[in-house]
């Protein structure tokens, strides 16, 4: 069974710090980092992902590198939207299966990000609804903070750039950087913040 090892905020939305184990083995962990206006528009700059209604996505793979990287805006999806079931979605790394397979939104789908191929992977169960969900929740909190009494949650709340890397040969994802620009709203300043999932 999963289990938390150290964390250094209380709640459920604690990401400070956060391990995972699985039957005593360390298989993933987070981390968050406030980052600056100029870190997050350089890492955009470099990633130069074109976005076409809110979102967008680029993949570089050589022999030695695989990285994929999807860039869109921040919104709340739509209360009671239906949702794509994803069991025969294509994904961007096909040839990683791991016994407990689960398929990860890049763009999380709860801010409206689509089911298709460039914003799904192959992931283990664990990390995805230990690690992946916990970033969401915590992003979530601070949206709906900047969310003024009565405004609509569907407006837009800032921007996010997403960078997935694998295992050129397994395709296994060993990493993904989540960084975050809040808009400023409802007496709360703009926020840029950077969080780092590990996989071991």
């Amino acid at each position: 069974m999963p289990k938390r090892l150290k964390s250094t905020l209380k709640g459920k939305n604690q990401v400070n710090s956060f391990q995972v184990r699985k039957q005593g083995k360390l298989i993933g962990k987070l981390g968050r980092k406030p980052i600056t206006q100029q870190q997050y528009s350089a890492r955009k700059l470099a990633n130069a992902v074109a976005r076409k209604q809110g979102f967008g996505s680029a993949t570089v793979k050589t022999a030695k590198s695989f990285k994929h990287t999807v860039s869109a805006t921040l919104r709340k999806r739509r209360a009671g939207a239906q949702r794509q079931a994803l069991t025969s979605a294509q994904v961007v790394n096909p040839g990683y299966n791991p016994v407990i397979n689960n398929k990860s939104h890049l763009a999380p789908d709860t801010f409206g990000g689509p089911s298709i191929k460039n914003n799904l992977i192959n992931a283990e169960r664990d990390i995805n609804l230990m690690l992946h969900k916990r970033v969401e929740n915590a992003i979530a909190s601070d949206m709906d903070k900047r969310t003024p009494p009565g405004a609509s949650p569907l407006q837009r709340r800032g921007s996010i750039e997403i960078e997935d890397v694998f295992d050129p040969k397994s395709q296994k994802p060993t990493g993904r950087v989540y960084n975050v620009h809040l808009d400023a709203g409802n007496k709360q300043p703009e926020r840029y913040d950077q969080y780092t999932v590990i996989n071991s």
